[in-house]
């Protein structure tokens, strides 16, 4: 394991490079297992946990969506990656898209899942009384697949834990990200996946960020929640494999 400036992260695998980030107080020991297998047979995937969450150290006052996209290209930098495909479920979803307006030439492959653009009204947050019930949005296949630290402030797997003002700063940065014109200006090939049951973020919300980024493709999932990763974590894995070959094959950008 390797700590760079204010984020943790975990290399494994082999190819081309591939950065993969999680939502809302989830950590990068998250990812189902077969998640992983499946891309790391394919990529060099570099896992990265937000400021504040696992072993961390950092202060989170203040901070921004811009924040924690440049914590990401510093671990990039940290492994002597240029460019990578990034695959973003959730608020790590935003994240991607931060990456990708801000830095076309670092990222040359983009997959968001189960978020949303700017100013993200409408999200129906994942709290709960009962933690291992946190995920609001998931199937009840996800739900009944009892992972270990499915429960929120998955954080604590590692160091301080997910202290409450980590949460309320991630949240902070993830609602007040409002660079509204920002998806339009997004130049990596996109595919944006959501779950059909969704209850988080609905899926028209999706469907609207892939129509505001130039070129994307949109694809429902059947029977997946907000938690598509949890849900569905072959068919996720197939797709971005699919989409990173068809993005390999396309004409080199100008």
């Amino acid at each position: 394991m390797s700590q760079v400036r204010r984020t943790g992260y975990d290399v494994a695998g082999s190819g081309e490079p591939l950065v993969v980030l999680y939502g809302w107080m989830r950590s990068r020991h998250d990812w189902p297992p077969a998640f992983l297998a499946a891309l790391q047979r394919r990529f060099t995937v570099i896992r990265i946990s937000a400021r504040g969450l696992d072993d961390t150290r950092v202060s989170c006052s203040g901070l921004t969506m811009v924040d924690l996209a440049e914590d990401c290209f510093a671990a990039m930098d940290a492994e002597g990656v240029a460019t990578a495909a990034v695959f973003g479920q959730s608020m790590g979803g935003i994240t991607a898209q931060v990456m990708a307006w801000s830095a076309p030439a670092r990222v040359r492959a983009l997959v968001l899942a189960s978020t949303v653009g700017p100013r993200p009204s409408g999200v129906r947050l994942p709290i709960s009384r009962r933690p291992r019930r946190w995920a609001t949005g998931t199937s009840r296949a996800e739900l009944a697949n009892g992972r270990a630290n499915a429960s929120f402030g998955t954080g604590a797997v590692e160091g301080p834990g997910a202290k409450f003002h980590v949460a309320y700063a991630h949240l902070n940065a993830m609602l007040g990200h409002v660079e509204a014109d920002a998806p339009a200006a997004i130049q990596a090939p996109c595919l944006v996946l959501h779950g059909e049951h969704d209850r988080v973020i609905a899926p028209r919300m999706g469907s609207r960020l892939a129509e505001q980024i130039p070129g994307a493709d949109y694809r429902e999932v059947a029977g997946g929640g907000h938690d598509l990763v949890g849900d569905r974590p072959d068919l996720v894995a197939a797709l971005i494999i699919r989409h990173s070959d068809e993005v390999a094959a396309m004409p080199a950008r100008a």
